[in-house]
């Protein structure tokens, strides 16, 4: 299942959720055709609608080439959801910012073990 979350953003689900209180996990990515430009949002949490309730899904994971050759992003956050305990990515795939703008801030939880070969290849800076 991919998800649209804002028009810029599309989530894969990684693990599927069984209930409101067992978050599932999904990657994030640029849409297909999308330009991002000026500041990149990546949320830690993200809700799906389904069966009149919503179901939690943590974003784990950048997928790889997620936002290769974006050129207009300059800055990158991973915004911190404190009701559902912080952070929760751990993955940067290959490729997942190569030829990308970035001139501002690169905001990096603590959270994040896992860098996919060239992460950040061929960044501007």
């Amino acid at each position: 299942m991919e998800q649209s979350n804002q028009d810029y953003l599309t989530y894969t689900v990684i693990n599927p959720t069984s209930s409101k209180s067992n978050a599932g996990e999904v990657s994030v990515k640029a849409t297909k055709d999308s330009t991002i430009s000026g500041v990149l949002n990546i949320p830690s949490v993200i809700w799906n609608y389904k069966s009149y309730q919503y179901y939690p899904y943590v974003v784990t994971t950048v997928s790889e080439g997620g936002f290769k050759d974006q050129t207009g992003i300059t800055d990158v956050y991973f915004k911190q959801d404190k009701q559902n305990s912080g952070y929760k990515i751990t993955t940067i795939g290959k490729k997942a910012f190569a030829g990308t703008g970035l001139t501002g801030v690169l905001q990096l939880p603590r959270t994040i073990t896992n860098f996919g070969d060239s992460a950040f290849y061929e960044r501007v800076l």
